[in-house]
Formats: structure tokens, C-alpha cells, sequence
């Protein structure tokens, strides 16, 4: 055989395996959602920083993180901000953690650095999701370094069920959670999680003791 021959042929291997990895990193399996009203993880990935916030005007903060507990203001004056990584490996679909109505959407374009830094929600493109049900909450999609793309399949004024899906990211990103400070956290840093199955935090009023 000739070195035109297995070039060619390294070429369709290398082309096979690239629309292999394209398929897997793209996947949207059938998930079947956790019953309950407990609020649910938007993404799958792991947890890389919870910040309980206080917008009080006293409070004196490190000025990244005041940078980034800006992003709480329509939210709560106090609460948590739940940052996950979502790793090469994981889902990149998103879902609603809660039953409520899209009361705004955002888009801000950015940068396009790293994910895994929690603060790439001040520099990198992202889309802010606000949703209203029995408390007010937002998830917030951050592009990463690769495929730098987000898409956003629900609209304003559209009502979505828990678990529903909000969107994706591909390849590498992030999703924050910011929810108000009556509910209670149900996993911590470091923890994995999954898009519609594991419990971020409960409302306090339902909570059940640790």
C-alpha cells in the first residue's frame, strides 16, 4: 500500500473518533426527575463554590466576590450561590430546579476563559435565566473555553415544570444556582450531581431536620 492509503485511512479513524466524542459530549438521555417539590440541580457536574450571601450595605467582601454576589440583587438580599463545574464528561443539558414561570432572560456576551474558575461568571459569555414558582430563583449558564456556545430553549412569560429543560452548554462550562435564604442546602463542595435528580436545598418551611 501506498502512504496515501494510510494516510486516508488515519484521517476517517481520526474523523470517526471526533464524531464519536461530538455524539457522547452532546447526548441528552431520557432522565427520569426526582418527585417532590425540593429544588433540583440545574446541571449535571460538581459542585466547585456555595457563597452565602448578605447584600447588606455593611458587609465588607473581597471585591471579586462583591463582584459576583451582584448577580444576587434581583434575587434576594440574603441567600446562596451555588457554582458547578460541568465536566467534559458530563450531560451539558440544563433543567429547571423548580415549577414556576421564566420572568427574564439575559444574555451577556464575555470571554471565553477556563470553567473551573468560579468567578468565569464575571469575564465569560453567559445567559441569566430568572424563574418565579413558590420562591424566586435564577440559573445562570457560562460558556467555558471550548465550543463556546449556550442555547436557551425556553422563552419569557413561559411556564416550565420541574425538571424541564432550560437549555445547553457545550463542552466545559459552568451553571450557578442563586437561591433567596430561606432554604436549606443539601450539598456542599465538593459534592456531584445531576441535572434534574439530586436535591440542591429544600424550602425551609418543608425542611426536614439533618
Amino acid at each position: 500500500m501506498g502512504w496515501w492509503v494510510w494516510t486516508i485511512g488515519c484521517i476517517l479513524f481520526l474523523g470517526i473518533l471526533l464524531f464519536l466524542f461530538l455524539r457522547f459530549v452532546s447526548r441528552n438521555p431520557e432522565r427520569k426527575i426526582s418527585k417532590g417539590s425540593s429544588i433540583l440541580s440545574p446541571a449535571d457536574g460538581k459542585v466547585i463554590e456555595i457563597i452565602s450571601f448578605d447584600n447588606a450595605p455593611a458587609l465588607k467582601v473581597e471585591k471579586n466576590i462583591s463582584k459576583v454576589i451582584a448577580h444576587t440583587e434581583d434575587i434576594a438580599e440574603k441567600g446562596y450561590l451555588i457554582t458547578i463545574f460541568m465536566r467534559w464528561h458530563d450531560v451539558h443539558v440544563n433543567r429547571s430546579p423548580i415549577d414556576g414561570t421564566v420572568v427574564s432572560l439575559k444574555h451577556r456576551m464575555g470571554e471565553f476563559y477556563s470553567a473551573k474558575n468560579p468567578e468565569a461568571i464575571l469575564t465569560n459569555e453567559y445567559v441569566e435565566t430568572i424563574i418565579q414558582g413558590t420562591l424566586k430563583i435564577k440559573v445562570i449558564q457560562i460558556a467555558g473555553m471550548f465550543f463556546r456556545r449556550i442555547k436557551t430553549f425556553v422563552k419569557k412569560d413561559q411556564r416550565i415544570g420541574r425538571g424541564d429543560i432550560l437549555g445547553r452548554i457545550a463542552f466545559g462550562s459552568q451553571a450557578v444556582l442563586i437561591l433567596p435564604k430561606n432554604t436549606v442546602l443539601k450539598v456542599k463542595k465538593g459534592s456531584v450531581v445531576k441535572a434534574g435528580k439530586t436535591v440542591i436545598a429544600t424550602i425551609a418551611s418543608d425542611a426536614q431536620p439533618n
